[in-house]
Formats: structure tokens, C-alpha cells, sequence
């Protein structure tokens, strides 16, 4: 049975702009994604999965070209005791194994499968798809069905549905839902509403470790699970990131120590925080950006097979003197 923490949640992240996109560009994406599969991962991912790999236990995914971000710490929280985090050994929640009994829970059959190259697959029945991304152990779910019933959740009776919907797909790990967002009828420039007047809801969840959130392995997303729902309470698009199905306690520990964070270059910090394309062209095109943090906590990245102990940073982003966004994450780490 799973185990839903209520104590325990994040901000949602902003609707991706192609998260709701039809079979034929999903597809299309897949194939084009193909051809640049070794080049690195980008900071500010596209929203559907590709075809790059999460980071290997020997690769760096924190490093990266980044030395324009100027980081203020004078008003931080810090949520978090000095001392060492321990590592974990861990074996992935989804993988070329298992993905049918996935496909299957979803509805599919064997008989909607085609398999792709390099043990992807996808699944397609009538205006649903699923599509699996070997490499990265994701999914991604999608229903072209058009809602056309009357603007208004009841809140209770979505927050259930989401909760019942993960229980289902993952029933043996300990998920942490995240407070719901709600959009009006534009998917592909989302504003937030209230839920009198959205026509689309997105709840999102997270994997722990120890009491501390697990962020997706491939650094693409702050979220394990995230869930968006129409009024009458069908699941429009479904996205999990790599996640862990077991893990255990390995050799080897790290020191978490605020004072030792501030030293840590800004080329060091990864942004997992996925915005709106003009929110990250301000990002990508700013001269100097300026981060404010309000808070730093503890988190689990997974690296290769071994979840290991991350600063996770909250803060507001300026760009050029102008303030982007007041919930951005970062990511650093701790050697």
C-alpha cells in the first residue's frame, strides 16, 4: 500500500509549454532526439523525455559553463544538521524488465506496443500513447481526449484521484504529493488560475530517501511523478522521471556544512527548475543573474546506481537587475 506523506511538499513548477503535444510531434521529437543522443545534457531540458543518458558514476552532472551566476546566501534558512549523509546502492523503478506491467496497469496491451531502437518502446490505443525512453527509465503518458465539460474541480475528489493513480503505477515506494496548480484553457501558454475557473490541474509527486526528497536522476526535472487532470478527472498527461525501486545503505558518506556550500563555485550549480521559454531566455540571455536564496536543505540525486546527498537551494532569480522568478532550485553538491 503506498505511504502518501501530506506533511511534506514543494511548489509546483510552471506548465511545461509541450506537455500536452499529439502523438505525431512525440513522435517526431523521439526521432529527431535520436540523432544527437551523445551529445551532453542541456540545463534547461525540453519537457518530453530524449534520447540523452542520466549521468553515469563517472561523469559530473553538476559542472557545467556557467560562471554568470552571482549567489547572495545573507538571508538563508538552513534546514539542515552539519554532519555526513550517507550514500545509497539503488536499482531503478522502471526499466526494459518491467515496463509492460506498467504499460499494462495503464491499459495497454501487448498488442499496442512497438518497439523502438535501443529497447524503447511505444503504445498507442485509440487517443492514448505512451511512450518509454530506455535509457533514462521514463515515461511518458498522454490522452489527445478533448475535455468539454463545465470549468470546475472539486478539489478533494482530484487530490484522491491523483493519489489513487500513483498508488497504483508505484504501490511500493513512499511518494510526496505537492500542493495542486491549476491552468486555464490555453496549454500552450499556461496561466495559473484558481480552481473555480481552471480546466486543467497539475499534481506532482516525490520519491524519499531517509526524509529527504529524491530529485529525478537525469537533473531534468525537481519532480518524480507529475500528474495533469481535467475537470472530470481524466489523466490528460502522465510523466515520471527516473526514479529508485530499492535502495540500501553503501559505504561512503559526505559532509553537509553551510560554510563549506559557500565556497562552492557557481559553475557547480545546477538548475532543475523548469520555466516558460521566455522565463528561461531571460535566464540564458542575461548578462549577470542573481540568486537570492531563502532557503537550503538536503536532498538524494541518483548518479549511475548510488543516490548521494545534494544541497537542494531555493531562491528568487534576477536577471539584468530584473526578477525572474521567486521559486528557482538548484542543486550543488557536497564533494
Amino acid at each position: 500500500m503506498i505511504k502518501i506523506n501530506t506533511h511534506l511538499s514543494k511548489k509546483t513548477i510552471l506548465f511545461g509549454t509541450a506537455i500536452l503535444l499529439p502523438l505525431v510531434i512525440l513522435t517526431s521529437y523521439y526521432l529527431a532526439s535520436r540523432t544527437s543522443k551523445n551529445q551532453a545534457a542541456t540545463i534547461n531540458p525540453e519537457p518530453v523525455s530524449t534520447k540523452e543518458s542520466s549521468p553515469s558514476a563517472d561523469q559530473n552532472p553538476f559542472q557545467n559553463k556557467s560562471t554568470k551566476l552571482e549567489v547572495n546566501w545573507e538571508n538563508a534558512k538552513i534546514n539542515f544538521q552539519k554532519g555526513n549523509y550517507p550514500t545509497y546502492e539503488t536499482t531503478p523503478i522502471i526499466n526494459d524488465v518491467n515496463v509492460d506491467s506498467f504499460a499494462s496497469i495503464l491499459g495497454f496491451s501487448g498488442t499496442d506496443r512497438k518497439t523502438l531502437p535501443d529497447n524503447d518502446a511505444i503504445w498507442k490505443k485509440g487517443k492514448e500513447t505512451l511512450l518509454y525512453i530506455s535509457s533514462e527509465n521514463t515515461l511518458d503518458y498522454q490522452n489527445e481526449k478533448v475535455y468539454v465539460g463545465p470549468s470546475r474541480f472539486n478539489e478533494a475528489n482530484l487530490i484522491n484521484r491523483a493519489k489513487q493513480y500513483a498508488s497504483n503505477l508505484f504501490s511500493h515506494t513512499e511518494l510526496v504529493p505537492s500542493p495542486v496548480t491549476y491552468f486555464g484553457d490555453n496549454a500552450y501558454e499556461p496561466n495559473i488560475t484558481n480552481v473555480n475557473n481552471s480546466l486543467l490541474a497539475q499534481i506532482n509527486f516525490n520519491q524519499t530517501i531517509g526524509g529527504h526528497l529524491v530529485i529525478p536522476a537525469n537533473l531534468k526535472s525537481e519532480y518524480f511523478i507529475s500528474l495533469f487532470i481535467t475537470p472530470d478527472l481524466t489523466i490528460q498527461t502522465f510523466k515520471s522521471s527516473p526514479g529508485y525501486q530499492s535502495a540500501r545503505i553503501a559505504s561512503g558518506a559526505s559532509l553537509a556544512d553551510f560554510d563549506k556550500l559557500k565556497t562552492i563555485p557557481a559553475n557547480y550549480f545546477r538548475k532543475i527548475t523548469n520555466m516558460p521559454l521566455e522565463i528561461e531566455s531571460i535566464i540564458t540571455f542575461s548578462k549577470k543573474l542573481y540568486y537570492s536564496v531563502s532557503s537550503v536543505d538536503i536532498a538524494y540525486t541518483i548518479i549511475g546506481s548510488k543516490a548521494v546527498p545534494v544541497y537542494y537551494i531555493d531562491g528568487t532569480v534576477y536577471g539584468d537587475n530584473i526578477k525572474v522568478s521567486d521559486h528557482v532550485v538548484y542543486l550543488a553538491p557536497l564533494n
